[in-house]
C-alpha cells in the first residue's frame, strides 16, 4: 500500500510539472531566472527528472504510434545529417537541441493517456495565453513598441507572428474546452478567448496572424459543438458591429494607424511576391537547396550558409524552406509525412474531434510559412498534443 501512494503521488506531481511546462510555453522566453534560464526551460528540465523516475516506477511505456514513430525517424533523419553537414559544430549543436525536443516528445506521449489530461493540458494552454494578452496590453498601453518605426506591441521580444501563432492555436481549444469544462469560471474565460486573440493579432499588427485568426474562427463559428444555436447570432452581431466601426472610422481613425496599414497592405504583398522582405532570402534559401537537393547541407546550417548568397547571416523565415535546405527532400517528406498521417488518421475521429485536429494542423503549416520554427518546442508540442488527441479519441471510439 505504501508503494502505491507513493506512487500515486510521484504520477501527481509529474502531472503538475507538465502543467505547468505547458502553461509556460506561450510566453517561455520573456522570464528568465538568473544561471537557470527561461522560466519553461525550467519546468522542461525538471519534467525530464521526474517523468522519468516516474517512468521508472510505473515499469512499463506505451508502445510509439505510427504517427510517433514518423516523429522519431525525423528527428533520427537530421542528427544523420551531421556526416555531410557544411558546419558540423552548428549541426552537433542542433542536434543537442533536437534531441531534447525528441524527450520532450517521448515523455509526453507516455504521460497523456486518457481525455482527461488532455483537458487539463488544453486548459492550461488556454490560461498561458492570458499572461500573454495582459502582457501585450500592458505595452500597448505603456507605448513600449516592438519596433521603432511602426508601433507593434508585443510581450518581452517574441516575434509579432511568433506571438500570434501562439496564441491564435489556442483559439479553437478554447471552444472545444467549453464541452468538456465544468468550471464556470473556466468556461468564462475559454468564451473571451477568441475576443482577446483578436485583439492581440491588432496589437502586434502581424498579416500572418490576421489570416490564422480567420482559420481558427471559421472552427469557432461554424466547425464547433458549442453553442450550435447561438452561431448565427453571434456571426450577425459581429459582423454588424465591425460593419458600423468600418463605416464611422474607416476615414478618421482606422486607415490612420500604422498596423491597419499593415493589414491593408497584404494583397500588395502578395502580388509583388515580396511577403514582408523575405523574397530575397528565399531566393538565396532555393540556390542554396540546389546545393545538396536530395540530402540537404545539414540542420542548423541555413543561416550560416545562406551568407555565401545573400551576403548576411539570416534564418529562412519559412519552416518549409529551411527544412527542404538542411535535410533535403527526405527530410522535407519525412516532415510533411507527419502531418499527412495527422490528417489520415483523424478522419476516424468523430467529426467535430477531426474538424479540431484538421484546424490545429492548417493553423501551424500556415503559421510556420514565415516563421523558422522547426527546432521550437511549441512547434513538437502541437504536433504530439495532435497525435495522443487522435490516439485517445480513437481509443475511446474503440
Amino acid at each position: 500500500m505504501v508503494s502505491l501512494q507513493y506512487y500515486k503521488k510521484i504520477e501527481k506531481l509529474t502531472f503538475l510539472v507538465l502543467i505547468l511546462f505547458v502553461f509556460s510555453l506561450s510566453w517561455e522566453s520573456v522570464f528568465a531566472i538568473p544561471f537557470l534560464g527561461a522560466i519553461s526551460s525550467l519546468f522542461g528540465g525538471f519534467l525530464f527528472f521526474i517523468a522519468i523516475f516516474y517512468l521508472l516506477f510505473r515499469d512499463y511505456i506505451y508502445k510509439p504510434s505510427p504517427l510517433f514513430v514518423l516523429v522519431a525517424i525525423f528527428f533520427i533523419w537530421g542528427s544523420i545529417s551531421l556526416v555531410w553537414s557544411t558546419n558540423q559544430v552548428v549541426t552537433l549543436n542542433r542536434i543537442f537541441t533536437n534531441l531534447q525536443l525528441f524527450i520532450m516528445c517521448f515523455l509526453m506521449f507516455q504521460l497523456i493517456n486518457n481525455s482527461k489530461n488532455i483537458t487539463i493540458l488544453f486548459q492550461s494552454y488556454i490560461l498561458g495565453g492570458y499572461i500573454v494578452f495582459i502582457g501585450v496590453l500592458y505595452n500597448f498601453l505603456s507605448g513600449n513598441s516592438f519596433t521603432q518605426t511602426v508601433e507593434r506591441f508585443v510581450i518581452g521580444t517574441i516575434d509579432p507572428n511568433e506571438l500570434c501563432l501562439t496564441v491564435i492555436l489556442g483559439v479553437p481549444l478554447s471552444s472545444y474546452l467549453l464541452s468538456y469544462i465544468n468550471s464556470r469560471f473556466m468556461n468564462i474565460l475559454n468564451r473571451f478567448y477568441p475576443l482577446f486573440a483578436t485583439l492581440i493579432v491588432f496589437f502586434t499588427g502581424s498579416r500572418t496572424g490576421l489570416v490564422l485568426l480567420f482559420i481558427s474562427l471559421i472552427y469557432v463559428f461554424f466547425l464547433s459543438e458549442t453553442s450550435k444555436k447561438f452561431k448565427i447570432i453571434k456571426v450577425s452581431c459581429i459582423l454588424v458591429i465591425l460593419l458600423i466601426i468600418f463605416t464611422v472610422l474607416k476615414d478618421s481613425i482606422i486607415l490612420s494607424l500604422p498596423n491597419m496599414q499593415r493589414f491593408f497592405m497584404i494583397e500588395q504583398e502578395i502580388n509583388s511576391g515580396q511577403f514582408g522582405n523575405r523574397e530575397y532570402i528565399w531566393k538565396g534559401g532555393i540556390d542554396l537547396f540546389l546545393k545538396n537537393p536530395m540530402l540537404g547541407i545539414g540542420v542548423g546550417t541555413f543561416s550560416f550558409e545562406i551568407k555565401d548568397y545573400i551576403g548576411e547571416m539570416k534564418v529562412a523565415h519559412n519552416t518549409f524552406l529551411s527544412i527542404l535546405v538542411e535535410q533535403g527532400i527526405i527530410g522535407f517528406s519525412i516532415y510533411l509525412s507527419i502531418f499527412l498521417g495527422i490528417f489520415i488518421s483523424s478522419t476516424k475521429l468523430l467529426k467535430e474531434n477531426m474538424f479540431l485536429v484538421w484546424v490545429i494542423t492548417i493553423i501551424i503549416l500556415m503559421g510556420t510559412f514565415t516563421l523558422t520554427f522547426e527546432h521550437r518546442k511549441i512547434l513538437w508540442v502541437t504536433i504530439l498534443f495532435l497525435i495522443v488527441f487522435i490516439k485517445v479519441k480513437r481509443s475511446d471510439i474503440g
